[in-house]
């Protein structure tokens, strides 16, 4: 079993991982997302999530052959609003 992760954050285009075998798969990505910190993305950051899909991708047919697409089986959102409060800022 092969799996991936979707991830979506504020107004960029939606990225995933790698793909990952078994059914404890290690994913270890890095994405960078480079933003105008603005009054509009600080309210942004109070208010919204993090959307993480779970993807599989869909198991072989009988012949060995693979159809198109992948299948969703969870999302988890996040809440952004914690990047904000004191102990996780990055500033002494």
């Amino acid at each position: 079993m092969q799996s991936f992760l979707v991830i979506d954050f504020y107004n960029h285009d939606s990225k995933t991982t790698d793909f990952a075998e078994g059914y404890e798969p290690v994913i270890n990505t890095l994405f960078s997302f480079k933003n105008l910190v603005d009054d509009f993305y600080l309210k942004h950051l109070q208010k919204e999530f993090l959307s993480v899909d779970i993807c599989l991708l869909k198991p072989k047919n009988a012949d060995g052959s693979r159809p198109a697409g992948s299948l969703k089986v969870g999302t988890a959102k996040l809440p952004l609003h914690r990047l904000l409060e004191k102990e996780y800022s990055f500033q002494a």
